[in-house]
């Protein structure tokens, strides 16, 4: 990622998405029941960061690398 991080594919049902440093510090968290969200990352630094996507009863979380 350099400044922007997109998060697509989503279900249509409400779900909450949160940007995690690699400590597990909460950076940006949003609720929405769009099936693509977009999130800036310009003021990050460089290194590993995690998204959450959380829905009813399932978590996915994934890791990403910030240039």
């Amino acid at each position: 990622v350099k400044d922007i991080l997109r998060v697509e594919r989503l279900s249509s049902s409400t779900k909450t998405i949160f940007v995690l440093d690699a400590t597990g510090k909460l950076l940006q968290q949003i609720t929405t029941s769009n099936d693509n969200y977009t999130f800036n990352t310009r003021q990050f630094s460089a290194g590993v960061y995690f998204v959450k996507v959380v829905e009813a009863y399932k978590a996915t979380t994934l890791k990403f690398v910030k240039q």
